[in-house]
Formats: C-alpha cells, sequence, structure tokens
C-alpha cells in the first residue's frame, strides 16, 4: 500500500512539471498573432498534405487562442497561436475514418509546432 502511495505521489509530481506556471502563461512571448482564416489555411494545407485522400477532407476548427507546446524537458515550452481542431478524411478503402483531432501552433505564419490531440 504505502509503494502505491508513493507510486501515485511521485507520478503526480512529475505531470504537474510538464505545464508551464500560471506566471510563465502571462510573462512568455507568444509572437505576432496571426487571423483565424490564415491559420486554418496553413493548417489545412500542412494536414491535407499527410492525408490518403485530401480532397476528402472535412475540418472543424475552434477559435485560435494563445497557446504553448512542451518541448523536450531540457528546452522548456514554446509560446504562439494555437490552432485545434477535427480532421475526417476518406482512408484507403475510401471509407470516412472518424474524425481525428489536430492542433498547429503558430509564431506569425511560421508553425513551430503540431500534432495530435487537443
Amino acid at each position: 500500500m504505502t509503494k502505491s502511495l508513493i507510486a501515485v505521489s511521485l507520478l503526480a509530481c512529475v505531470l504537474g512539471g510538464c505545464a508551464p506556471s500560471a506566471s510563465q502563461l502571462a510573462n512568455a512571448d507568444y509572437g505576432p498573432p496571426i487571423s483565424q482564416a490564415r491559420a486554418e489555411q496553413i493548417a489545412e494545407a500542412l494536414i491535407s498534405s499527410n492525408l490518403k485522400d485530401p480532397a476528402s477532407a472535412r475540418f472543424t476548427w475552434f477559435p485560435i487562442e494563445k497557446g504553448w507546446a512542451f518541448k523536450p524537458w531540457y528546452m522548456g515550452y514554446k509560446y504562439g497561436y494555437k490552432l485545434e481542431g477535427f480532421v475526417n478524411a476518406k482512408n484507403s478503402f475510401g471509407a470516412y475514418a472518424g474524425k481525428r483531432d489536430y492542433w498547429v501552433l503558430f509564431r506569425g505564419e511560421k508553425v513551430v509546432g503540431a500534432g495530435l490531440g487537443l
């Protein structure tokens, strides 16, 4: 029981260190903003280039907002404007595969991070 409690406590400490503090977020340099329309255009081109049937892609986007991405522990965080949303596209069999969640992090019009999962 004690070992389980120690393991859970250690895991909570490790995971708790994976997000920037409130003061880091308040003082971060997010770079120049990007418009919603331009961010969607760049993100759709980036994501479509990795799809089996790019023409079939259906995108749903959330409003762009200030955000961050975790770099390797020794490098800190990337800050910028984060666009999150869902993409549904056809697979090799011609069927829609279901919505996948994506995010793209921008500094101005430059993509500085992207990934799966919201």
